[in-house]
């Protein structure tokens, strides 16, 4: 019930505050520097795969708020909500006979604290947590199973920001789950809502 990942959004920002300009609070480097402490912004995703006969459409919202202690040393949390759908028609490749519709959806909710660490000109590296609650419904020959458990992910990675003037920044970032190391048929707490240990995001952040 892993899911895929899946790149990108919130890019679509045009301003005119360039990095030169003199009016931001604090500098990291060349004049680049973004006004207040507190970090607001997020990502959302949207991804659609094929696996095991079955077309998986994955959707992502996540905002995030962060405050940083210094200006290269950022801490904070994500709200997590991901939602996960599959519909089937299988059809059974010794009879040629289609196979009960069978359709599955998950929807997964909760929180992600993080810290990172701006090492050198927009780079950082990035540990981040992430518990969610996941809230399945499988339907198949019109009867439906409801079930519901905990995942955990943990993750390190390195990250890059385009800052935008004194105004916030655009930031991609790909890390890797470490609990992915972890045998999760004897550990079940290691159990992760992704299909893949690597992560990749994209979003957007305000400096206020």
């Amino acid at each position: 019930m892993k899911r895929f990942f899946f790149l990108t959004v919130l890019t679509a920002f045009l301003v005119t505050l360039t990095p030169s300009q003199a009016n931001a609070q604090y500098t990291y480097y060349d004049g680049v520097g973004m006004r207040g402490k507190v970090i607001v912004g997020g990502n959302v995703g949207f991804g659609i795969r094929n696996y095991n006969q079955r077309r998986w459409v994955n959707f992502e919202f996540s905002p995030q708020v962060g405050y940083r202690i210094i200006d290269q040393l950022e801490i904070g949390t994500r709200i997590v909500y991901h939602l996960e759908y599959a519909k089937s028609g299988i059809i059974d490749p010794g009879t040629g006979i289609p196979q009960p519709v069978e359709r599955y959806s998950c929807n997964y909710l909760g929180i992600s604290p993080y810290i990172n660490f701006e090492f050198w000109r927009g780079f950082y590296l990035q540990a981040e947590y992430e518990g969610v609650y996941g809230f399945a419904k499988k339907t198949s020959g019109g009867e439906s199973i409801r079930a519901g458990r905990w995942y955990n992910n943990l993750s390190a990675g390195v990250g890059y920001r385009y800052y935008i003037g004194n105004f916030g920044f655009v930031y991609i970032i790909g890390s890797y789950n470490v609990f992915d190391l972890v045998d999760e048929t004897q550990h079940e707490w290691a159990l992760s809502p992704y299909n893949s240990p690597w992560i990749v995001r994209v979003g957007l952040c305000v400096g206020i």
